[in-house]
């Protein structure tokens, strides 16, 4: 999908509203995840924060990474303006998009099915998601078939009970032990996505101070001075709109 410069432009201005307290719950996620990790690193399976592990981890790669993935691909690349890609606050947000990729990257598809579960078990009592079940009006539809929205395809039950027998025998169906190793292996970049964040938002911040002094200074500007003429060019994404955009759910991948 490429929206107009227009659109685009008008899309980004409407969810600047909300800009700001997306990146800040965005932080929020991430540094809760931060700080399970490091618990599991420091009591590993007598952390009582396993459960936690799987539910912030999942909700990293399917909403913030999936966020900043169609921000960046779908608003920002499309434009092709070289002078837009260098600015500071857009190369941060190229920054978060890959440092999240970089942890759906050390992962394998295996282990993303593994994830997928582990994560179910913590938010639903049963997990009639990976068994035959039959839909529809007369329930005479039999569905052998489980869709996995991170990897962006759909599996064979029966595949993905081989999946999760490979994985889980790996470490003798210990769960905790399973979200240990895990959380061995994706500390540093979950760590380095927690910085990353932060100044997103340290940014933001100061885009806002420098806003309001501008504002300031024009509410006192003499009533006789006359403004400058007001551009004819194409409209372009203001300083905050560029911000507001790391948080458009509403755009695909």
């Amino acid at each position: 999908m490429v929206l107009s410069p227009e659109d685009r432009d008008k899309f980004v201005q409407d969810c600047c509203k909300q800009a700001r307290i997306h990146v800040t719950q965005e932080l929020q996620w991430v540094q809760d995840l931060d700080d399970v990790t490091e618990d599991l690193l420091r009591r590993g399976r007598d952390s009582p924060w396993v459960g936690w592990f799987w539910v912030r981890l999942y909700g990293l790669l399917a909403e913030i990474l999936t966020g900043y993935k169609g921000l960046i691909d779908t608003l920002v690349l499309p434009r092709g303006d070289s002078q837009l890609l260098t600015r500071p606050e857009v190369r941060i947000l190229l920054t978060i998009r890959n440092a999240c990729q970089a942890i759906r990257d050390a992962l394998t598809d295996d282990e993303v099915v593994l994830l997928d579960y582990e994560r179910h078990c913590q938010c639903h009592v049963h997990q009639d998601g990976y068994r035959l079940r039959v839909k529809g009006k007369n329930k005479d539809q039999l569905v052998e078939d489980r869709h996995f929205a991170l990897l962006g395809k759909t599996l064979p039950v029966a595949d993905v009970d081989a999946i999760l027998n490979r994985q889980l025998q790996a470490y003798h169906a210990d769960d905790k032990a399973l979200a240990v190793a895990f959380a061995q292996r994706l500390a540093p970049r979950i760590h380095a996505l927690c910085l990353y964040l932060e100044l997103l938002n340290f940014l933001l911040d100061a885009l806002k101070a420098q806003k309001n002094l501008e504002d300031t200074r024009e509410a006192e500007r003499p009533a006789d001075k006359a403004e400058p003429p007001a551009s004819t060019e194409e409209p372009r994404l203001r300083r905050d709109g560029v911000m507001s955009m790391c948080v458009l759910r509403e755009v695909s991948p």
